[in-house]
Protein backbone atom coordinates (compact mmCIF):
# COMPACT_ATOMS: atom_id res chain seq x y z
CA UNK A 1 0.00 0.00 0.00
CA UNK A 2 1.22 3.51 -0.80
CA UNK A 3 0.77 5.63 2.30
CA UNK A 4 1.16 9.40 2.52
CA UNK A 5 2.00 10.52 6.02
CA UNK A 6 1.38 14.23 6.61
CA UNK A 7 2.89 16.09 9.53
CA UNK A 8 3.01 19.84 10.17
CA UNK A 9 6.70 19.51 11.09
CA UNK A 10 9.26 20.10 8.34
CA UNK A 11 12.00 17.62 7.50
CA UNK A 12 14.52 19.64 9.52
CA UNK A 13 12.31 19.77 12.61
CA UNK A 14 13.15 17.85 15.77
CA UNK A 15 9.67 18.30 17.30
CA UNK A 16 7.45 15.48 18.50
CA UNK A 17 5.19 15.40 15.43
CA UNK A 18 8.19 14.89 13.13
CA UNK A 19 9.63 12.19 15.37
CA UNK A 20 6.27 10.42 15.40
CA UNK A 21 6.04 10.62 11.61
CA UNK A 22 9.51 9.14 11.17
CA UNK A 23 8.79 6.38 13.71
CA UNK A 24 5.43 5.49 12.14
CA UNK A 25 6.92 5.53 8.63
CA UNK A 26 9.60 3.08 9.76
CA UNK A 27 7.00 0.74 11.27
CA UNK A 28 4.79 0.90 8.19
CA UNK A 29 7.75 0.23 5.89
CA UNK A 30 8.68 -2.79 8.00
CA UNK A 31 5.16 -4.06 7.33
CA UNK A 32 5.80 -3.78 3.58
CA UNK A 33 4.18 -0.43 2.79
CA UNK A 34 5.65 2.40 0.74
CA UNK A 35 5.54 5.60 2.81
CA UNK A 36 6.21 9.23 1.98
CA UNK A 37 6.36 11.95 4.64
CA UNK A 38 5.41 15.52 3.78
CA UNK A 39 3.96 18.65 5.35
CA UNK A 40 1.01 18.70 2.95
CA UNK A 41 -0.74 16.06 0.84
CA UNK A 42 -0.09 16.40 -2.88
CA UNK A 43 -3.10 15.33 -4.96
CA UNK A 44 -0.81 14.28 -7.82
CA UNK A 45 0.71 11.62 -5.52
CA UNK A 46 -0.45 8.06 -6.06
CA UNK A 47 -1.82 7.43 -2.56
CA UNK A 48 -3.79 4.49 -1.24
CA UNK A 49 -4.10 5.86 2.30
CA UNK A 50 -3.49 9.16 4.09
CA UNK A 51 -2.24 9.29 7.66
CA UNK A 52 -2.44 12.84 9.00
CA UNK A 53 -0.66 13.72 12.22
CA UNK A 54 -2.53 16.61 13.80
CA UNK A 55 -6.22 17.19 13.05
CA UNK A 56 -6.00 20.99 13.09
CA UNK A 57 -2.67 21.62 11.38
CA UNK A 58 -3.25 18.94 8.70
CA UNK A 59 -6.90 19.87 8.07
CA UNK A 60 -6.32 21.14 4.51
CA UNK A 61 -4.68 17.85 3.53
CA UNK A 62 -7.48 15.89 5.20
CA UNK A 63 -10.15 17.88 3.32
CA UNK A 64 -8.40 17.57 -0.06
CA UNK A 65 -7.68 13.85 0.33
CA UNK A 66 -11.26 13.03 1.33
CA UNK A 67 -12.68 15.13 -1.54
CA UNK A 68 -10.34 13.41 -4.03
CA UNK A 69 -10.61 9.88 -2.65
CA UNK A 70 -13.90 9.52 -0.72
CA UNK A 71 -13.54 5.77 -0.18
CA UNK A 72 -9.82 5.41 0.51
CA UNK A 73 -8.62 5.02 4.10
CA UNK A 74 -7.99 8.23 6.03
CA UNK A 75 -6.38 8.18 9.47
CA UNK A 76 -6.23 11.36 11.55
CA UNK A 77 -3.97 11.06 14.57
CA UNK A 78 -5.07 13.36 17.37
CA UNK A 79 -2.05 15.02 18.95
CA UNK A 80 -1.81 16.63 22.36
CA UNK A 81 -2.47 20.13 21.05
CA UNK A 82 -5.49 18.88 19.09
CA UNK A 83 -6.98 17.49 22.28
CA UNK A 84 -5.90 20.08 24.84
CA UNK A 85 -5.87 23.28 22.77
CA UNK A 86 -7.34 23.30 19.26
CA UNK A 87 -10.42 21.24 20.04
CA UNK A 88 -11.49 24.20 22.20
CA UNK A 89 -10.03 27.11 20.22
CA UNK A 90 -10.86 25.81 16.69
CA UNK A 91 -13.56 23.18 17.20
CA UNK A 92 -15.03 23.39 13.69
CA UNK A 93 -11.73 22.49 12.01
CA UNK A 94 -10.74 19.76 14.46
CA UNK A 95 -14.20 18.18 14.50
CA UNK A 96 -14.38 18.27 10.69
CA UNK A 97 -11.05 16.42 10.40
CA UNK A 98 -12.29 13.92 12.96
CA UNK A 99 -15.58 13.42 11.09
CA UNK A 100 -13.80 12.80 7.78
CA UNK A 101 -11.44 10.20 9.26
CA UNK A 102 -11.94 6.46 9.14
CA UNK A 103 -9.74 6.00 12.22
CA UNK A 104 -8.72 8.35 15.06
CA UNK A 105 -5.72 7.19 17.08
CA UNK A 106 -4.81 9.40 20.04
CA UNK A 107 -1.19 10.24 20.71
CA UNK A 108 -1.59 11.49 24.27
CA UNK A 109 -2.59 10.04 27.58
CA UNK A 110 -5.75 11.49 29.09
CA UNK A 111 -5.27 14.32 31.54
CA UNK A 112 -5.56 13.22 35.17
Amino acid sequence: MKISLVTPASQQSKCGNRQTAVRWAKLLRQLGHTVTISTSWDASEATDCLVALHAWRSADSVDRFRATWPTRPLVVALTGTDIYKFQASHPEVVLRSMALADRLPGLHDPRP
